[in-house]
C-alpha cells in the first residue's frame, strides 16, 4: 500500500479549502493525522490565502486544531522531522496572517542554521522575510541566512532579492558584509527589471544599513531603473525610493531620480496620503534639491490632510521640510496652527 496516500489526499483537501474557517475547521478534525508537510502547507496557505480573517486582533491567538498544528510542529522541529521548506512555510504563512506563535517562531529560529545550506532561495527569503515581519530576535538564523545565500545568490528572482533585503534592513542585521555585498551585485544585475516595490525595498534597504554612501553600482542602476517604474509606482513607493536617495553619494543618481520624482508626483498628489507627504517633502529638502512646483502642490495636498486628528509628527516632518527647502506654503502654516491649537497637549513645547 501508498503509505503517503492518505497524506496527499489530505493536501489535497488543504488546497481546496475556501474559507479561513473551513481550513479551521479541517484542522480540528485532523490535526492529529498530518505530517510535516500537511501542517506547513495548511500554515502557509492561511497566510497567503486568509491573511485578512486575521485582521481581527482576537483571531490572532490560535486555538483547537491551530493550537494543535503548531504544537505538533513544534515537537517535529525538536525530532528534526521539518524539512526547510517546511519549516520556511510554517514561519511565512504565521507571519503573513499575525498569528501569535512566539515559542514556534523560536523553534525555527534555532532550527534553521543547522539547515541553512540545505535550503534554495525561497525558502531564504521566506524566511528572512517572516522573521523581520514577525520581530522575531533570531541573529544566527540571520547570519545562517546570509552564509546560505552568497553562494546561490544569481538564482534569487527579484522579488527573492527584495525581500531579503528588506528582510535583513528592518532586523538591523548588518554584520555580514560579504553577503551584502553579493546582495547588491545581484541586485544591480536585475535592477531594469525590478518592480516600482522592488526598487523602493531595495533603496530603502541599503540606505537603512548604512550602505547608501557606499554601493555606488548598486544605487547607480537603481536610478537608471526609476524612470520607467515612476508612471506604476505607488504614492509610497516613490516617496520611498526620494527618501533613499536623498543623501546618495553619487550626486548624479541622487538628481537624476529626484528630478523624475518631482516631476511624476505633481499630477498624482492626491493619490498620497499625509504619512506619504511626510517622507516625501524632507526627502527634496535634505537634498537641497530645488522643487518649487511639487512643494506648491505638496502644500495644498498636506493643508487639506492636517486636520485636528492630524498626527503631531506628520505636522512636524511637513513644516521642518518646507522651511529648510525655504519653501512657503500658507495653506499649510494656516492648517498646522488649527491642529495645533485644536490638540496643543499632544506637541511638544519645543515644536510650538
Amino acid at each position: 500500500p501508498d503509505l503517503n496516500k492518505p497524506f496527499i489526499l489530505l493536501n489535497q483537501r488543504i488546497t481546496r479549502a475556501r474559507s479561513a474557517d473551513e481550513l479551521l475547521r479541517l484542522l480540528d478534525d485532523e490535526a492529529d493525522n498530518m505530517n510535516d508537510v500537511n501542517m506547513s502547507t495548511a500554515l502557509h496557505r492561511l497566510g497567503k490565502q486568509f491573511a485578512p480573517y486575521f485582521d481581527d486582533p482576537k483571531r490572532r491567538e490560535p486555538r483547537g486544531g491551530l493550537r494543535k498544528v503548531l504544537d505538533l510542529c513544534e515537537l517535529g522541529i525538536a525530532r528534526g522531522e521539518l524539512q526547510p521548506r517546511s519549516l520556511a512555510n510554517v514561519a511565512w504563512g504565521l507571519a503573513k496572517a499575525g498569528i501569535i506563535a512566539t515559542r514556534l517562531f523560536a523553534a525555527v529560529a534555532r532550527e534553521f542554521p543547522y539547515r541553512a545550506f540545505e535550503s534554495g532561495p525561497q525558502d531564504l527569503a521566506n524566511l528572512a522575510w517572516a522573521f523581520a515581519r514577525a520581530d522575531v530576535d533570531a541573529p544566527d538564523a540571520f547570519a545562517a541566512i546570509a552564509a546560505a545565500s552568497i553562494a546561490i545568490i544569481p538564482k534569487f528572482t527579484d522579488q527573492h532579492l527584495s525581500s531579503t533585503a528588506w528582510a535583513f534592513a528592518t532586523s538591523e542585521f548588518v554584520d555580514a558584509d560579504e553577503f551584502y555585498d553579493s546582495l547588491a551585485a545581484a541586485c544591480a544585475r536585475r535592477a531594469s527589471f525590478f518592480q516600482p516595490i522592488d526598487l523602493s525595498n531595495v533603496a530603502w534597504a541599503f540606505k537603512r544599513v548604512g550602505r547608501g554612501r557606499r554601493d555606488y553600482p548598486l544605487f547607480a542602476a537603481l536610478a537608471a531603473a526609476v524612470p520607467g517604474a515612476a508612471g506604476r509606482a505607488l504614492p509610497y513607493h516613490l516617496a520611498n525610493i526620494a527618501k533613499a536617495f536623498s543623501d546618495a553619494a553619487d550626486p548624479r543618481a541622487r538628481d537624476a531620480v529626484l528630478d523624475v520624482i518631482a516631476a511624476a508626483a505633481p499630477p498624482r498628489i492626491e493619490e498620497f496620503s499625509a504619512a506619504e507627504l511626510a517622507l516625501l517633502a524632507p526627502a527634496f529638502a535634505d537634498a537641497e534639491f530645488p522643487a518649487p512646483v511639487l512643494f506648491r502642490c505638496l502644500g495644498s495636498a498636506a493643508a487639506r490632510r492636517v486636520g485636528g486628528n492630524a498626527d503631531p509628527q506628520i505636522v512636524f516632518s511637513l513644516l521642518r521640510a518646507f522651511w529648510k527647502a525655504d519653501e512657503v506654503s500658507p495653506d499649510l502654516l494656516e492648517a498646522a496652527a488649527t491642529a495645533c491649537s485644536r490638540r496643543p497637549q499632544d506637541y511638544d513645547p519645543e515644536f510650538l
